[in-house]
């Protein structure tokens, strides 16, 4: 009997299958303190001791817990876990993919990666779930009472954890078989058989997000103020904000380097766009955007109000791949090769991240390797809600029409792009043999993609 294909589904906590943080469910309410006071305290104290900020977030915990008279019994902290609630759907996500694979000869192993706390996530109704919860943990005193962290989960660390689901070690104090070589073949799950979903504002903001742009209007749409962001405030994930009594309205947009805001004073009419829109000049791709938005009322008096603001994408990645092509050999060592450009594209997003515009034609840098016959181009695209008028286009030098596709007809024939996600690549592979050129999805999306996909 064939022995079924083995698949990890690999989970972040906190933002992917939970709102928020777990800590700010129970533990941080218990020990009177708001969310913002908990981790900036943790995260001063991290940039104080030049320490690692999970390490600091824990050590807070331990400490706050003591001075609150708290327990910190491995029980104390799992029922915590049974006050976090999960977004909609996640009950029961497990049963259904688990019944899906099994239907198709799949069995799916279910994994956490978490900086969160294990302990917490223990006492969450889908604990069982999971093969192996790999997160921060504490050392436990002959008492049961936590004193010490015992593992410390960060962003990068987490790579770690990959290896072992790879090579099929369960415990986290072993650091010697899964330092040692393995053939791929004979590694219990194969990376191109691991799916990982981490796809919180939290994942968002810390890997992808390095400038911001705030724009606050009134009740009426209209511009009050706009600044960047201070660096240390976009390094901090927070800023502070002098508003009087009434209602307003928060814009944020993310990594605006390029990018440029139109219609600023007035809600109903304000984009942002590529500098180049408004001049006239081409246009070769769009920043790695993000946009956030929200509503927000402060109450007369002094009183403080913390919102969270929850970035989404305002992009999509394309990357095209040119295979089989030669330059056109111009004398004088000169080489003209083939122009790739996007005709069809939405080049401007409102405030609502809804994109938009009159369509424009992006002409995407290339890199090209004359001994390869390869070009490359990498750039970035409004999210389209409607790609049917969008075409990429390969032109050569003497205007004839090499290669072309709908990006519509494209993505409709490859389902495995999926544009709901945050973080979407569309791949794009033209190879031209001798029976013409050859448009298709290239194999290393399928067999081979990253996280951050």
């Amino acid at each position: 009997m064939k022995e079924p294909l083995t698949i990890a589904l690999i989970y972040d906590f906190d933002g992917t299958l939970a709102p928020g943080n777990m800590q700010e469910y129970d533990f941080i309410p218990a020990v009177g303190k708001s969310n913002k006071e908990f981790w900036h305290d943790a995260n001063q104290l991290a940039e104080e001791q030049d320490a690692d900020m999970v390490l600091t977030y824990m050590a807070r915990m331990i400490q706050e817990a003591r001075s609150k008279g708290l327990s910190l019994r491995r029980e104390a902290f799992q029922e915590s876990g049974r006050r976090v609630t999960l977004y909609k759907g996640v009950r029961e996500w497990f049963a259904r993919i688990n019944a899906y694979g099994a239907a198709r000869g799949i069995r799916i192993l279910h994994y956490i990666n978490s900086s969160g706390l294990k302990e917490i996530i223990e006492g969450t109704e889908i604990a069982h779930e999971f093969r192996r919860i790999y997160a921060c943990s504490f050392l436990y005193d002959i008492d049961g009472v936590a004193y010490w962290p015992a593992v410390a989960v960060n962003y990068t660390n987490k790579t770690q954890f990959i290896f072992k689901i790879n090579k099929g070690v369960e415990s986290v104090f072993d650091s010697k078989l899964v330092n040692q070589y393995i053939e791929e073949d004979k590694r219990p799950v194969p990376f191109r058989r691991m799916i990982y979903v981490g796809d919180g504002t939290t994942q968002i903001f810390q890997d992808k997000i390095h400038k911001v742009d705030m724009y606050v209007f009134d009740s009426n749409g209209r511009l009050l103020s706009s600044h960047p962001v201070s660096e240390a405030d976009v390094k901090r994930q927070e800023t502070e904000l002098m508003l009087a009594e009434g209602d307003y309205r928060l814009i944020t947009i993310g990594n605006p380097y390029e990018t440029e805001v139109s219609g600023k004073e007035d809600l109903a009419r304000a984009v942002f766009h590529h500098r180049g829109y408004t001049t006239g000049t081409a246009i070769a791709g769009n920043d790695s955007l993000y946009y956030a938005g929200k509503d927000i009322r402060i109450p007369g008096g002094e009183a403080n109000v913390e919102e969270v603001l929850p970035f989404a994408s305002s992009h999509y990645k394309v990357h095209v791949e040119v295979i089989g092509v030669t330059p056109e050999d111009k004398g004088n060592g000169a080489a003209a090769w083939p122009v790739l450009s996007l005709q069809g594209v939405l080049p401007v997003t409102d405030f609502h991240n809804v994109a938009g515009g009159t369509p424009t034609t992006y002409y995407p840098q290339t890199e090209n390797n004359a001994e390869k016959h390869t070009m490359l181009a990498r750039f970035n695209i409004m999210r389209h809600t409607d790609s049917s008028g969008v075409v990429l286009e390969l032109t050569a030098p003497d205007g004839t029409v090499m290669a072309g596709v709908n990006l519509a007809d494209f993505l409709a024939a490859h389902p495995v792009i999926d544009l709901n996600k945050h973080e979407v690549l569309i791949p794009i592979r033209i190879e031209f043999k001798s029976v013409g050129a050859e448009i298709t999805i290239p194999d290393w999306f399928i067999v081979d993609v990253k996280p951050e996909y």
